[in-house]
Formats: C-alpha cells, sequence, structure tokens
C-alpha cells in the first residue's frame, strides 16, 4: 500500500478519515501496520501492503460464501468456466474487455476504480489505456484472490492500489474516480442496491460506471445455445439486470447483452449538478 492511499481511502463504516500507522514502511511504501477510523473508531489491519477494510464484521450470507470460495480458489479462470459453457468470445478473452473498457471513455492518466477486480484480468487493459501517471484502485471481498492480482501486476510492472472489501460499503471518499467498473459477482452480492449507490458515491460528475455480470438476454433461453447454457449453470444466468436498485443522480441509461448475450450490461453517467 502507498502512502499517498491515506487520501484516497476513508472508513467503510462512516466514512470518517483514516489515520495511518504503519509498523513496517520505507518512504512509499506500508507493509504492515494499522488504519484507524478517527471518528468511529474502528481499525483495519494493513498486512503484507495490502489494507483489509472489510465492513461488517458479519457479512451477508452470500457475500460470505462468494469470500470463503475464492479465498480458497484464488487463481480461478473465469474463461475456462466461459469455453465449457460455449461462451466462445472467450477466446479473444482480452479484446472482449477491451470493448467493454473503451466505453468508459477513459482518458490519459484518469483515476479508476473496479470492484470485484479478482484476479486483475482488466487491469492490464485499463492501465494501458490511462497511461503512466493514472491512479488505478481495485478491491475484492477475497484476501487470496488479491494476492494473486498484486503478484501478476508486479510481473507486469503496473502499479495499482489493492484493498481487501465489501463492494457494498466501498472504502473510499466521495466523487474521487473518473469512472467505475464492475464485471462479475454483482449477482451475487447481498446488498445490490446499497452496491450501485456506492458506486455512483465515488465516481465524479460527469464519470461513467459500467456493471456487467452474468444473464441471458430475453429470448436467449430459448435458443440452443440458451438451453444449454441454464442447464449447466441455471442460478447465475437466470439473472436479469438490476435496474430496479439504479438511485437517481444518473443519465445516459444503456442496458444491453454482450458475449453472445449472455452477460448483460448496466452503462451510465452520474449528472452533473
Amino acid at each position: 500500500m502507498r502512502m499517498d492511499s491515506v487520501d484516497v481511502l476513508c472508513c467503510p463504516a462512516c466514512k470518517g478519515n483514516l489515520q495511518l500507522t504503519a509498523e513496517n514502511r520505507n518512504e512509499v511504501e506500508i507493509a504492515d501496520g494499522t488504519l484507524d477510523c478517527s471518528e468511529c473508531k474502528r481499525q483495519f489491519d494493513i498486512d503484507e501492503g495490502l489494507p483489509n477494510l472489510i465492513f461488517p464484521d458479519t457479512l451477508e450470507e452470500s457475500d460470505l460464501q462468494n469470500k470463503i470460495y475464492h479465498d480458497q480458489h484464488p487463481d480461478y479462470s473465469s474463461r475456462r468456466w466461459a469455453l465449457r459453457l460455449g461462451i466462445w468470445i472467450a477466446l479473444w478473452d482480452t479484446r472482449a474487455r477491451r470493448h467493454l473498457i473503451d466505453k468508459l471513455e477513459l482518458k490519459k492518466n484518469a483515476s479508476l476504480l473496479e470492484t470485484g477486480v479478482g484476479t486483475g484480468a482488466n487491469l492490464f487493459i485499463i492501465a494501458n489505456l490511462i497511461g503512466k501517471y493514472h491512479r488505478l484502485d481495485g478491491i475484492d471481498i477475497s484476501l487470496e484472490t488479491l494476492k494473486v492480482a498484486r503478484r501478476k501486476m508486479k510481473a507486469a510492472g503496473i502499479h495499482v492500489e489493492l484493498a481487501c472489501g465489501n463492494a457494498a460499503w466501498l472504502p473510499y471518499r466521495d466523487e474521487r474516480y473518473d469512472g467505475v467498473l464492475h464485471v462479475g459477482a454483482l449477482n451475487q452480492i447481498g446488498d445490490k442496491k446499497r452496491a450501485i449507490e456506492e458506486m455512483v458515491r465515488v465516481s465524479k460528475p460527469g464519470a461513467k460506471v459500467i456493471m456487467c455480470d452474468e444473464g441471458l438476454a430475453p429470448g436467449k433461453e430459448n435458443t440452443w445455445h440458451g438451453r444449454w447454457i441454464l442447464r449447466r449453470d441455471p442460478v447465475l444466468f437466470a439473472n436479469k439486470p438490476p435496474v430496479e436498485f439504479l438511485p437517481g443522480g444518473i443519465r445516459d441509461l444503456r442496458v444491453y447483452w454482450v458475449w453472445q448475450k449472455t452477460f448483460w450490461v448496466i452503462e451510465f453517467r452520474k449528472q452533473e449538478p
């Protein structure tokens, strides 16, 4: 964790300022220590450079199960899983992800937050788009998965600030990012409404927010491919875009399906004052 992250982070519970106590650090990086909320007095550990900002202490059941699974399978491959379901676009995984990320309309040196960052497949593309002097943050509920992402980013020479946390209680300050991206696992979040509201809260006015997750387009379930997918995974791909949870204060809303009409996308901008 870099020293300047203290200026970006806040308490996930009360959104208060966090005060750093570093036990192991150099001039730039903090390896171990704590982040203490000046308002609600909660304390969050930094371990091996990764701040653990999960809140609340007792997670909703779906969030807990998601965390347990990915802690046990930290280096999972969504590409292999997609190919088993006949989603052939996974053969061109980088191109498919780039097509989605381009819709964020990011400029050089932009700031971006990816929630549900996983093993970091999108981070390579984003870092190349926004250039050397960017601010790139990623958060995930699984600490073990974040360790995999960090290892990959270091090997590629990409700087990203990673934190462990709950998408429904983001530990970031208001109106901080030029774009927010969430791909996968939104269907499994316990409090989807709050998670979407949090993405909007941390976005700057005019910033784009893009969310994408499993769910067949209307009519796809009647095709041979749709029937095949639902036999293999009847829960995730029966999900619909959670448009009922979208807050006020947004504009340019679009809802559509990608990747052989097997994933829904919600795209919008945060309104300017």
